[in-house]
């Protein structure tokens, strides 16, 4: 319950009218809250996928400079972008197949863009075709797994679904 004191504009909060206030308010922006946690993990997914290309690829053969490739971090916006056009946020109502299709189909065509503005404007020599390929397939592993592991915790922490 909320009481308001005559002799002073203070407001008393009772641990119970709290948590009313927070579950109506989670209640009211439910699909806001969804879709920020769906972009938190998209975009660490994608920076995982893009920092394990460029890992992978050190692993393999001497990479000869992988901080140039932050500079591609600003990409994420793009891809998503892209996910918020096919509807990929917050999700609801999609079913998980539906969901992993358009996030395959999605991602790898965002990834063919790159590559393809990148041989265009003539900076393909700087930047290793294998990471982006090591890139490409890491983010089709990393982003449903990060979708799936943030509704897990969204769930446990009642901060997922609709009323």
């Amino acid at each position: 319950m909320v009481s308001i004191s005559k002799d002073t504009d203070e407001f008393t909060h009772s641990p119970t009218s709290i948590k009313v206030l927070r579950s109506t308010y989670l209640q009211r922006h439910a699909r806001t809250w969804m879709a920020a946690l769906l972009l938190s993990a998209d975009s660490v997914s994608l920076l995982a996928a893009g920092l394990a290309g460029v890992g992978l690829r050190m692993l393999l053969y001497e990479l000869v400079n992988p901080p140039f490739y932050w500079s591609l971090a600003p990409l994420i916006a793009l891809f998503l972008g892209v996910y918020a056009l096919q509807r990929l946020y917050p999700a609801v109502g999609l079913s998980p197949v539906e969901e992993l299709r358009r996030l395959t189909l999605t991602t790898s065509a965002v990834f063919l863009f790159i590559t393809a503005v990148t041989f265009w404007v003539r900076t393909a020599e700087y930047y290793s075709r294998l990471v982006y390929a090591f890139a490409w397939l890491f983010a089709l592993g990393f982003v449903p797994i990060g979708r799936w592991i943030i509704r897990i915790i969204a769930v446990n922490l009642g901060l997922w679904g609709e009323p």
